[in-house]
């Protein structure tokens, strides 16, 4: 992750919390990360998940 990178996920982060709670928990949405992905590395264990079933 690049200075680029870590701006665009805080801003996700931050528009999350504002923008996307539901039940208590923080909810980032698709779209939000395909318009901030710039130089943003995300990781995912879950190979049954959604992540790890399209790589």
């Amino acid at each position: 992750m690049n200075a680029q990178g870590y701006r665009n996920l805080t801003e996700l982060i931050s528009r999350g919390f504002i923008e996307g709670q539901r039940n208590g928990q923080i909810v980032i949405q698709r779209q939000w990360v395909a318009q901030a992905s710039e130089g943003v590395i995300a990781l995912s264990a879950a190979k049954e998940g959604e992540i790890g079933m399209a790589l």
